[in-house]
């Protein structure tokens, strides 16, 4: 049960403990998709943080937030969000040690001293609450051991990159004994900038963890941490070829005017009257966390009460350009000019803070075959972004002069009150299980706005001075009901359905007052059956599921009636259906093979009404036929000013009118993994190869499915004509992402006894190049090849 440190994984891929469902039970009996990753695992397919572990589960889809290194946008089975201002939930929580992570800022964690990593497949409300519409990942950091040891790592990669992890355990009495771990990197980033001759897209990382255990008595103890980490590295918009010399090819190159030093000569920053401390900020992205896990937990035979507390405060400072300094691309002009614009060229200042403390109360136990869970949750939330938008002219007579976009103080906050239980019968001597679980959550949600810009009046409409203070309430019932039966040894058949929802919000990064609308919540159905089987001996695990996800009233962007603006609304239903296939083998003594594969089909669902909702957003129908009236007029999508079909490629509609492809859902995904364990003629040395292949298939990461492609376009309504097109051709950026393989390779030499390992690693090793977000009509890419070389001492 939960706060009970399980057993590590032994020999091959047997089946390991997880509490994935509130319980502590083996993997193979939970009655619902999840991935277990154990620290051997993590070493095998080489990766060091979640956004590694995210790219070896089934029907998961992670990329870094554009602009933000520290941040990760998670999509399972199609259901996520990369918003990281307030007003936005993720669809697919974080949680350490049960805690969970607010939003998604700082979620890309380091991994070097868990547990394992767990990650909960399809819609989890009952057991995790809110915002589990898609999935769970779940990190579960070591505890103190009874013995005193550790270890201490040093490497040297890529980018001069330096790295330093260790971790020791410290027995201070017999009922008492603390872990504190730490680790540092620091590098100078993979891509370069001629124009400011700066290093950018770092990785830098420090932390700090103090891990204390508290045996009181036999029965009762006291698990808790204290952890600090610091992350700043930017996923600044890169190229393959420097924009500026497009024959020169084979290095990252960004090329804003932005630096990540202050200017020499204490004069101001931007050229712009920013308000507040972002008006000093610097080009870059760093997160500070504070993170304090305890729990209290009293255990009997039968029994077992848990008392769970939480704080997380994360601290943001961030000067972002999402424009590479110069103008945006369209079919007049798909690779603007360099042009080194200081402000950048479409930039966000950010000064944000969030405040989380949550307190949760567990009963589990069992009364001879009836297995429980019972508890409470209580969450408070606070969150703050001082946030200013720029925006540098490209064109005509005013071609360099930024302009202020917005310059707001946001803050939300979230108060949620839930409970929930579980039981689980086992029946047919113990054969057969039959569980239900429900959770109700009685939640309240409210967003304040404070227009900072000099001048601004609730008469003008680009400002937010009169925004009216709004709160937001919901209660939800979210159930799970879940058979499973033991047809052999082993081998479990199982069947589930389960509801889960993703709060609502606003669409926090409006610029107008009549963008700034609520939505309501996301809600979604998932129906799992599927196989969980162990085979020769615990040398063979083989999973299959099929799933079928139906989401509601999911949270997209919609067009306002003038056209001129987009806001989030609950635009449309969500379909997915899928088939996911897990297989781990020991063939060979020593040799462990992994495999992981994806299929699904998605679509979205719009009504067929026309007009207009009650928030003034065009229906998805409406704006269809408006963009063919655009069209038919002889209007371009994605064209400059005054040519543009601004009702085609915006929303949920294409560029030629249909309904858009969901985003971040490629057909197929498959990764495959291999390490091998090979002792050197009794020497007492262990060689070990390792690789890992990955793969997606083509997909979309623009909403509307937006891109720019070779050749001209068709001819307008006054006869022009233009160089590219929004219809089809060579790719040259935007929405579409291009099939994409990725290897990972490495090998160790370690003594048999575990003290010493000297490492080899690459990740990207073939310098694959493609496209796993879009903003603003820019394509971000995936990093480039890095290698690292490290050694390691336990002691």
């Amino acid at each position: 049960m939960a706060g009970e440190a399980p057993p590590p994984a032994s020999g091959g891929p047997s089946d390991i403990l997880v509490t994935v469902d509130r319980q502590l039970r083996p993997s193979r009996s939970v009655a619902f998709a999840a991935s277990v990753f154990s620290p051997r695992d993590l070493e095998a397919i080489g990766v060091t943080d979640l956004l590694g572990v995210a790219r070896n589960v089934p029907g998961l889809v992670a990329a870094h937030v554009p602009g933000a290194g520290s941040a990760n946008g998670l999509y399972l089975r199609g259901l996520g969000t990369s918003e990281t201002l307030p007003g936005a939930d993720p669809a697919v929580v974080t949680l350490v040690d049960g805690v969970v992570l607010p939003g998604v800022n700082g979620n890309n964690l380091g991994l070097f001293d868990v547990e394992r990593v767990e990650v909960a497949r399809g819609s989890q409300g009952a057991l995790y609450g809110r915002n589990a519409l898609g999935g769970a990942i779940s990190v579960r950091l070591k505890r103190p051991s009874e013995e005193f040891g550790g270890f201490i790592e040093a490497g040297y990669g890529a980018n001069d990159r330096w790295q330093l992890r260790g971790s020791v355990d410290m027995p201070l009495a017999d009922i008492f004994r603390i872990k504190l771990s730490a680790f540092y990197q620091d590098d100078h980033g993979y891509a370069r900038n001629p124009v400011t001759g700066q290093r950018l897209n770092d990785g830098d990382r420090a932390g700090l963890r103090l891990g204390v255990l508290l045996q009181a008595t036999e029965r009762l103890s006291w698990n808790a941490s204290v952890a600090y980490m610091e992350s700043n590295g930017e996923n600044l918009l890169n190229f393959r070829c420097d924009p500026a010399a497009p024959s020169e090819c084979g290095r990252r190159i960004v090329s804003t005017g932005m630096v990540t030093d202050r200017l020499l000569g204490g004069g101001p920053q931007y050229s712009l009257p920013i308000t507040g401390r972002k008006a000093n900020f610097t080009l870059g992205n760093e997160v500070s966390t504070t993170l304090v896990t305890s729990d209290l937990q009293w255990a009997g035979e039968s029994h077992r009460l848990n008392i769970l507390t939480g704080h997380v405060s994360n601290e943001e400072v961030s000067a972002l350009d999402y424009g590479d300094g110069r103008g945006l691309p369209d079919i007049a002009t798909p690779r603007p000019p360099v042009r080194g614009f200081a402000d950048g060229g479409r930039s966000r200042l950010t000064d944000g803070s969030v405040s989380q403390i949550s307190q949760e109360v567990r009963l589990s136990g069992d009364f001879g075959f009836l297995d429980y869970t019972l508890g409470g949750l209580w969450l408070d939330e606070e969150r703050t972004a001082d946030v200013a938008d720029l925006q540098t002219l490209e064109d005509g007579t005013a071609a360099g002069q930024p302009l202020l976009l917005g310059d707001r103080l946001l803050r939300s906050r979230t108060r949620a009150k839930a409970g929930y239980g579980q039981l689980s019968a086992r029946l047919l001597g113990d054969r057969l299980t039959a569980a239900a679980a429900l959770r109700y959550t009685d939640e309240e949600k409210r967003l304040s706005v404070r227009e900072n810009r000099a001048g601004c009046t609730a008469a003008i409409a680009d400002c937010l001075t009169g925004v009216p203070g709004e709160t937001l309430k919901t209660k939800q019932w979210t159930p799970r009901f879940a058979l499973s039966f033991m047809a052999a040894e082993g081998v479990n058949f199982y069947a589930s359905a389960a509801r889960g929802y993703r709060s609502g919000g606003w669409n926090a990064g409006a610029l107008r007052r009549d963008a700034l609308l609520a939505t309501e919540a996301e809600t979604a159905w998932t129906y799992e059956t599927g196989l969980k089987s162990v085979w020769l001996d615990g040398r063979l695990r083989l999973n299959l599921t099929g799933f079928v996800l139906n989401a509601d009233d999911r949270q997209l962007p919609m067009l306002r009636e003038d056209s001129a603006s987009v806001a989030l609304g609950n635009a449309a239903d969500y379909r997915n259906r899928g088939v996911e296939l897990e297989v781990a083998a020991t063939p060979l003594a020593g040799l462990n093979i992994g495999l992981n594969l994806t299929y699904q089909k998605d679509r979205y669902a719009v009504s067929d009404a026309l007009g207009l909702t009650a928030n003034g957003l065009k229906t998805v129908r409406q704006q269809q036929q408006d963009c063919a009236a655009d069209l038919a007029a002889g209007k371009l999508p994605l064209g400059p000013s005054g040519y543009a079909a601004s009702n085609c490629a915006v929303g949920l509609v294409t560029a030629d009118g249909s309904l858009a492809t969901p985003t971040h859902t490629p057909d197929w995904t498959l990764a495959l993994n291999a390490a091998w364990d090979v002792p050197v003629n009794q020497s007492g040395i262990i060689l070990s190869p390792r690789a890992s292949l990955v793969y997606r298939s083509r997909m979309e990461t623009d909403s509307a499915n937006a891109s720019l492609y070779e050749g001209a376009s068709a001819p307008a309504f006054d006869g022009s004509v233009f160089p590219a097109n929004a219809l089809g051709g060579g790719f040259i950026s935007g929405s579409a992402a291009k099939a994409l393989w990725l290897l990972n390779a490495g090998i160790e030499v370690r003594t048999d006894d575990e003290n010493w390992r000297l490492a080899l690693s690459c990740e990207n090793c073939l310098n694959r190049a493609g496209g796993e977000a879009s903003l603003y009509g820019y394509s971000y890419l995936n990093p480039p090849r890095s290698w690292m070389l490290s050694a390691r001492r336990r002691f």
